[in-house]
């Protein structure tokens, strides 16, 4: 199942509207297995903003338009093989930074702990 941005940039026009964004979000997500063809992501699209925004102004409704279109696309399902390696490279390299900080801190500590030991045996 396509994974969405949990916290996905809203346009300031739409910033009233965003509950209705998150449900449609979570419409999104229940339907991610049949949302694989354009056809299919633009009639979700237009569907979710005939329900959701019928009150809205057609500004409001044409932004709501483009970021769910945004979104959509932007799925796991959607990208192309060199996206989800890029996507894979970044998850790779902040877990090796996140270990690298880890072993960075460890060694201080252990440092730090050499030090007092040897402190304590000079200080007796």
């Amino acid at each position: 199942m396509p994974a969405f941005p949990l916290f996905a940039p809203v346009p300031g026009l739409l910033l009233p509207y965003e509950p209705q964004l998150w449900r449609v979000q979570m419409q999104f997500q229940a339907q991610a297995g049949s949302l694989k063809s354009d056809a299919a992501r633009k009639l979700a699209v237009d569907n979710a903003v005939a329900q959701n925004f019928a009150g809205a102004s057609p500004d409001v409704r044409e932004a709501a338009r483009q970021y769910l279109t945004v979104l959509l696309n932007n799925t796991p399902a959607t990208q192309s093989p060199v996206q989800n390696r890029l996507q894979i490279m970044k998850a790779t390299q902040a877990k090796i930074f996140e270990i690298t900080q880890d072993v960075t801190v460890n060694k201080a500590k252990t440092a730090d702990k050499a030090f007092n030991a040897m402190d304590g045996y000079i200080r007796g």
